[in-house]
């Protein structure tokens, strides 16, 4: 979504992202110049189950961390380790994350090097299960939050107020959403009666717009 565009009318989303907050941002790619753009989202239940993937591939026990701290010692210059740019997959920067909140692990800026990381010695196991705790409970909070706004039939718009805890009216300058102004074309589809048929893989998969204006 690295578009630098003021005049882009309409965002498409074809899957749930991870969590609402990532939807709001993306679709705030559209109508930064001040005139009407449209947000739409095409969900699908299959999608959830995707998210719910997601969580679950990131779960990480204290064992874990331990064992991920123990092999960057053994990439260790005395007790830093250089961390190049993009060098960390996911997993390794969720149990990064968790050894740095421990104590395990103190990080710092290493300019071209990337990331200093610097080992302490120390770290200790109910911190790093406190924060795999408050890990895992955001991850559901953002599965929740998604999940919450793609099946609901309550103005999306309000909504994202809500969830922000926006307690003004909302103002939108066009049609506001698919619950509160349905779009003639698109009602049909938000009804789940239109499949799309993917004759490669022989696979069938209903996606209904979630739609809001700016």
């Amino acid at each position: 979504m690295g578009v630098d565009k003021a005049d882009v009318r309409t965002v498409v989303h074809w899957a749930l992202p991870t969590s609402l907050e990532a939807y709001y941002q993306e679709a705030g790619r559209g109508g930064r110049d001040g005139a009407p753009a449209r947000a739409l989202l095409l969900a699908s239940r299959m999608d959830l189950g995707r998210l719910i993937r997601f969580i679950k591939e990131r779960e990480t026990s204290v064992d874990d961390v331990r064992r991920y701290v123990a092999r960057l010692r053994t990439g260790a210059d005395g007790d830093v380790v250089a961390i190049g740019h993009g060098e960390l997959a996911e997993r390794d920067r969720v149990l990064l994350s968790i050894a740095e909140r421990a104590g395990a692990v103190e990080l710092a800026p290493g300019g071209r090097e990337g990331l200093l990381a610097t080992l302490t010695g120390r770290g200790s196991p109910r911190l790093a299960a406190a924060a795999i705790r408050a890990a895992r409970d955001r991850g559901w909070e953002s599965y929740r939050s998604i999940e919450r706004y793609s099946s609901a039939d309550t103005c999306r718009r309000r909504q994202i107020l809500d969830h922000f805890g926006d307690a003004e009216l909302g103002a939108p300058s066009g049609r506001c959403c698919d619950v509160c102004d349905p779009d003639p074309e698109l009602a049909p589809r938000a009804g789940g009666g239109v499949e799309r048929d993917w004759s490669r893989t022989q696979a069938r998969s209903r996606r209904r717009p979630r739609e809001w204006g700016r």
